[in-house]
């Protein structure tokens, strides 16, 4: 018995249908996330999580899904789909960044911030600093030790000479 605080589910031949499409467009991986359980159970999940999701939302998700999704999606993130996208181009123009002239002169600094470095021989500085402060006693993880060693090209002998 339905209250009126719960909203009202989406039956399980709806969720069948769903899944149905969801499974008709991934596949295998789409079934193996449900694998070790209950397919009712999960079904009866995805209803309940998406009890508020009208029907034309859920199928704006859907077409999300196949247009923009290579992986299949958790209830989450289906939810998020349907509703981000239910109020039609308006929420997706506000999540366009505005072009303009700060945004243009962002772009070309962060460019040649970009070229330098990649003309830049890589350094070693990190390796030397971390190998100093093993020197003077200081605790380090040992990804950190072999990280150093291998920059430097340090095997265990030479350290100790």
């Amino acid at each position: 018995m339905q209250t009126a605080a719960t909203p009202p589910s989406h039956s399980d031949q709806a969720m069948q249908r769903l899944f149905a499409r969801l499974v008709g467009f991934y596949g295998a991986r789409f079934a193996d996330m449900w694998a070790n359980s209950d397919e009712l159970t999960v079904r009866g999940i995805w209803a309940e999580g998406l009890s508020a999701v009208p029907l034309d939302q859920i199928r704006i998700g859907l077409d999300v899904c196949l247009s923009t999704k290579p992986f299949p999606p958790t209830l989450p993130e289906f939810r998020l789909l349907c509703l981000s996208n239910s109020r039609g181009r308006e929420a997706q123009h506000v999540s366009r960044p505005t072009k303009d002239a700060a945004t243009d002169a962002a772009r070309d600094e962060c460019m040649e911030l970009l070229s330098a470095m990649r003309l830049a021989p890589p350094s070693r500085q990190w390796a030397h600093r971390l190998h100093e402060r093993h020197q003077r006693g200081e605790r380090l993880s040992t990804i950190q030790i072999a990280m150093y060693r291998r920059a430097l090209d340090l095997d265990a002998n030479s350290e100790a000479a």
